[in-house]
């Protein structure tokens, strides 16, 4: 089911690419994706970034503008890890590593540092409790989040390393794809024989089709 995810998500990136590789060469440089994305060429998002520095007084649309540079930063980040090669474009095989990071391990770091930039407010490298929750005045949801948070704390200092958040941020897709296969067989092998038949399949398609993890419901429901 693994390879099965991947070769559907390998499906999707290049389906994307398509769109984003507007002289058809077979690459996506940079200066496309920033325009088929953001719609922004490269001068024209060093003139946005120039006006938002120089403003005396943040607008809301600067602070809107100043989000989607963010973003871009972002983007551009990850970009540049999944251009192997260093040639200032993607290849096939470096964009689906670059639209599906989690599936290559050299592109984990590029997820975390986003993460990091994101929740690390004090900027020490860690994540605090306080850092990690919602903070959205969800009780439920603190509370789901602080068990998830003491989980991870390993040594039990009440803030999260990199190493510690790498397994909530970038998970073992194997590791879960092989759980929720397990599970899939228990429900599903009537005979108990560990083997799974096709009318065994068919009789839980609904379970099957529900499977958001793997997307293997779908294909088999067009299948079936």
């Amino acid at each position: 089911m693994v390879l099965w995810q991947k070769s559907l998500d390998r499906e999707e990136a290049l389906e994307h690419m398509v769109e984003e590789d507007t002289d058809n060469d077979g690459f996506v440089s940079w200066e496309e994706y920033l325009k088929q994305m953001f719609s922004f060429n490269t001068e024209e998002l060093q003139n946005l970034e120039d006006s938002i520095r120089d403003a005396e007084e943040m607008t809301e649309e600067m602070r809107d503008n100043a989000g989607t540079l963010k973003m871009v930063k972002e983007d551009r980040r990850k970009f540049q890890g999944a251009d192997l090669d260093k040639d200032g474009k993607l290849s096939k095989e470096e964009y689906v590593a670059f639209f599906f990071p989690q599936n290559f391990p050299y592109m984990h770091k590029y997820e975390l540092e986003t993460y990091l930039e994101e929740k690390d407010k004090n900027h020490d490298g860690m994540i605090s409790l306080e850092e990690f929750l919602p903070g959205e005045g969800n009780v439920e949801a603190d509370k789901a989040a602080q068990t998830n948070f003491e989980d991870l704390d390993k040594n039990g200092d009440k803030q999260l390393s990199l190493d510690e958040l790498k397994t909530y941020i970038v998970p073992d897709v194997d590791e879960i794809a092989e759980e929720e296969a397990i599970h899939l067989i228990e429900i599903a092998d009537a005979d108990k024989d560990d083997k799974l038949s096709f009318e065994e399949i068919a009789a839980k398609t609904k379970e099957f089709v529900g499977n958001s993890l793997t997307d293997y419901g779908r294909s088999l429901h067009e299948e079936l």
